[in-house]
């Protein structure tokens, strides 16, 4: 999501407090696995970016968030998938 808009978006105190409203919600655990703490907050659609409803956001782990988005996780570890 290398995009202006996304980027802004991240970096906004908007995202900021949806972030900490996603961590409340879950109780740091992810919300996936319910396994470990959350890692990360995902977004199930881009449709809302900068106005996002909670119930388009997750609280997962790493491996969890990686999972959803293997060609993320290979970006970030230089490995092939």
């Amino acid at each position: 999501h290398a995009n202006a808009a996304y980027d802004r978006s991240m970096g906004s105190p908007e995202w900021r407090r949806r972030c900490a409203q996603v961590r409340q919600r879950c109780e740091l655990r992810c919300e996936d696995c319910h396994q470990v703490p959350m890692a990360d907050v995902h977004h199930t659609s881009y449709r809302h970016l900068g106005d996002e409803p909670l119930d388009e956001l997750l609280g997962l782990c790493r491996d969890c968030h990686v999972g959803r988005h293997p060609w993320w996780g290979a970006a970030r570890t230089g490995e092939q998938q």
